[in-house]
C-alpha cells in the first residue's frame, strides 16, 4: 500500500515430551512496514534563456509525507539555484558558457516512520539553458558618398548559430 502497515505475529510456545504437549501463553511481536516512495517531477524537462525563472519543478508522490532531496550538475557552467535543496525547485538560471547546457536535477524521495528511513528510486529532471548571443558588427561606422556601395558588414558573435536580424 501507499501507507505503512502493522504485522502482528502471534507466537505460541509448546513443548512436547512422552507423548505429552504443554502449550504456554502466547504473545505477540509486531513489524511496522513501511511503504517506499516515488517522486514525480512536472515537468520533467523544459528549455529556457539564460538568466530566465524555471518552470516551477512540482514533485508529488504515492506516499504522503514523502520529502523529495533533490542535487543538481553543471554548477560551473550554470549559476542561479543552489547545488542541492528539498521540495519544489525553483528560481532563475544563468548560463556562462556560449554553448546550451543541459542542467539534470537528481531528485530522491524518502519517507520516515517510526525511526525507519525508506528511500525510493531516484529521478531525474532536465533543463536546457540556452545561452544569451551578442552581436559584432564589422565595421561598425562608415561614411560613403551618395550612390556607392557600403562595405559589406560582417555579423558575428559568441554563440554558434545564432542568426542576425537586420532592419535599417
Amino acid at each position: 500500500t501507499n501507507a505503512a502497515v502493522t504485522v502482528t505475529f502471534t507466537i505460541t510456545p509448546s513443548y512436547t515430551n512422552a507423548g505429552e504437549e504443554c502449550v504456554g501463553t502466547p504473545i505477540a511481536a509486531t513489524v511496522v512496514v513501511n511503504p517506499i516512495p516515488n517522486a514525480v517531477a512536472t515537468p520533467s524537462a523544459q528549455t529556457i534563456c539564460s538568466g530566465e525563472a524555471i518552470s516551477t519543478i512540482a514533485l508529488t508522490g504515492n506516499v504522503v509525507g514523502t520529502v523529495y532531496n533533490w542535487t543538481r550538475d553543471n554548477t560551473v557552467g550554470v549559476t542561479g539555484i543552489a547545488a542541492s535543496g528539498s521540495g519544489d525547485i525553483s528560481g532563475s538560471l544563468t548560463n556562462t558558457t556560449n554553448a546550451a547546457v543541459t542542467v539534470t536535477f537528481t531528485i530522491t524521495p524518502s519517507y520516515t516512520n517510526a525511526g525507519e528511513e525508506c528511500v525510493g528510486t531516484p529521478i531525474t529532471a532536465t533543463v536546457v539553458v540556452n545561452p544569451i548571443p551578442n552581436a559584432v558588427a564589422t565595421p561598425s561606422a562608415q561614411t560613403i558618398c551618395s550612390g556607392d556601395a557600403i562595405t559589406t558588414i560582417a555579423l558575428t558573435g559568441n554563440v554558434v548559430g545564432t542568426v542576425y536580424n537586420w532592419t535599417r
